[in-house]
C-alpha cells in the first residue's frame, strides 16, 4: 500500500482529518504533528523517514507553522507565552525573544526550507495547508504542489466565534470540531484527486461556522 505523510503543527497532530483524508484515498498513513513547535523538528523527522517510505509516499500534507515560532525540537519551547519564566529554558527563551528576536531571520528561514521542499518533494503530489497566516514571498516559493488557503487558524476561530487569537487550551481534534475536521478531509481530497499546482480555496460555505471575521484579520 501506498503512504500519505501529513505533518506539521498542531493541526494535523490528533485523529481526525488525516486519518479520513488517508481512508478516503486507501492509503497508509503516516502522521506526524507537533504541537506548539516550529517547522524544524518537522524537517529534522522527514530526514529520518527510511528511503522505502519516501519512495512508497502517494501525497506529502505539510501544515505549515507560523514562520516566528523557535526552531527547536525541545518540547519545552513549545510555548508562546514566556512572560513569566519559570525555568532555566523559559528564561532563555523569554531573553531571545526580548533581546535577539529577528523576524526577517525566521521568514528567511521558512523561505529556505520551501525552497528545500520544492526539490525534496518531486516524485509524489503536495499539498501546502497553513495554520497561520504565511509571508506572500514565501507562499509563492511553493512552486511544487498545491497551497491550500485560508488558514486553519482562522477557519478553527470563526467556528467557536473566539474573542481573541488563542488556541492554547482548545481541547478540540485539530483545532476543529468533528463536523469540520470531516469537512476539510473531503475538500483536500478533491484537491489530490483533480491535482494541479497553483493556489486553491477551501469552500468555506461548507464548514460549520459561529462567524466569518477571522477571515479578514
Amino acid at each position: 500500500m501506498k503512504n500519505i505523510i501529513v505533518t506539521g503543527d498542531s493541526f494535523c497532530a490528533c485523529d481526525g482529518w488525516p486519518n479520513i483524508l488517508a481512508n478516503k484515498l486507501n492509503l497508509k498513513l503516516i502522521q506526524h504533528g507537533f504541537s506548539g513547535h516550529g517547522w524544524w523538528i518537522v524537517r529534522k523527522t522527514l530526514k529520518q523517514l527510511s528511503t522505502e517510505v519516501r519512495e512508497n509516499c502517494e501525497v506529502i500534507v505539510f501544515v505549515h507553522t507560523s514562520a516566528a515560532r523557535l526552531l527547536s525540537r525541545f518540547d519545552e519551547l513549545t510555548r508562546t507565552d514566556w512572560s513569566n519564566p519559570e525555568t532555566e529554558i523559559d528564561r532563555a527563551a523569554h531573553l531571545y525573544f526580548k533581546h535577539i528576536y529577528d523576524y526577517e531571520v525566521h521568514e528567511w528561514a521558512q523561505g529556505t526550507w520551501f525552497k528545500e521542499i520544492n526539490e525534496e518533494w518531486k516524485n509524489c503530489k503536495v499539498l501546502h495547508v497553513f495554520g497561520f497566516s504565511p509571508e506572500n514571498d514565501n507562499i509563492n516559493i511553493l512552486t511544487n504542489g498545491v497551497c491550500v488557503l485560508p488558514t486553519l487558524s482562522s477557519i478553527s476561530l470563526n467556528e467557536i466565534d473566539a474573542k481573541e487569537f488563542n488556541l492554547s487550551n482548545d481541547t478540540r481534534s485539530n483545532h476543529l470540531n468533528g463536523y469540520n475536521n470531516r469537512i476539510l478531509a473531503d475538500q483536500l481530497f478533491e484537491f489530490i484527486k483533480n491535482y494541479k499546482r497553483g493556489k486553491v480555496d477551501l469552500d468555506v460555505s461548507k464548514f460549520k461556522l459561529l462567524t466569518t471575521h477571522w477571515f479578514e484579520e
